[in-house]
């Protein structure tokens, strides 16, 4: 018996298991980046919350929105409207 298809199947989790690496250390660098906009003294002018409300998403983000709503729709719940 040949263990070909189960060392395709371990490459393919390898492979998937990779892409998530480099998708979280992605959203590492964008939440870094974040935290360095904001003083942590008020919210007025805070650099995250401007971002949230004017900034160009995160492709991780916007991957999640898609997630989270599917997600809502079959729990019954909407997402929260823009």
């Amino acid at each position: 018996m040949s263990c070909a298809w189960i060392n395709d199947l371990v490459e393919r989790h390898i492979a998937d298991v990779e892409a998530q690496i480099a998708s979280l250390e992605h959203l590492k660098t964008h939440l870094e980046a974040l935290r360095r906009t904001c003083d942590g003294e008020n919210h007025q002018g805070c650099g995250i919350i401007d971002s949230l409300d004017h900034g160009t998403p995160c492709p991780y983000c916007e991957t999640w929105d898609c997630r989270a709503a599917g997600s809502a729709s079959r729990s019954g719940h909407t997402p929260k409207d823009s």
